[in-house]
């Protein structure tokens, strides 16, 4: 999965594809609307490559494009993408074929900032209300709701 953010700025993508293609067509499609939206990106394979052109000390990166490097296809576009919402993404080459497929998540969050608990705090006591491990929640938080039935009878249909 592809970790991308709603900036309108040129954000890169590093993948494995089947082929390297000579043309590539990026399809993007929202997994909540099913819009898809098409990017037809040409090579600036020689951007990299060129002494006269690495001369120039030309930030690359904005003018978008993609290149080979260390076995990777890099690629960089713009993309219009919402926060917290998943896409599909498919690179199709020259021909047609897709090379490679994969799924992004739009966010804005840092990876730094990202915590599963309680703000990046995990700790491990008895609580003496619950007489379990406490994953850093108490009671109070409301997110543990105790079960009364009297037995564990379960319906299967």
């Amino acid at each position: 999965m592809k970790i991308l953010t709603t900036s309108t700025d040129s954000q890169t993508i590093r993948v494995i594809p089947r082929s390297y293609p000579d043309d590539l067509t990026i399809k993007v499609r929202d997994d909540s609307t099913n819009e898809i939206v098409t990017y037809t990106l040409e090579s600036n394979e020689w951007n990299y490559t060129d002494e006269t052109w690495q001369a120039l000390n030309v930030d690359w990166s904005t003018i978008g494009g993609y290149f080979e490097e260390e076995g990777y296809l890099v690629i960089e576009n713009e993309y219009a993408l919402i926060e917290n919402r998943f896409y599909d993404l498919e690179l199709i080459n020259e021909s047609g074929e897709v090379i490679y497929k994969d799924k992004i998540f739009c966010t804005n969050q840092l990876p730094s900032d990202y915590s599963v608990n309680n703000d990046g705090i995990y700790y491990e006591e008895v609580d003496e209300n619950w007489n379990a491990y406490n994953r850093g929640w108490t009671a109070d938080d409301n997110q543990y709701v105790e079960e009364e039935s009297y037995d564990n009878d379960y319906i299967i249909i």
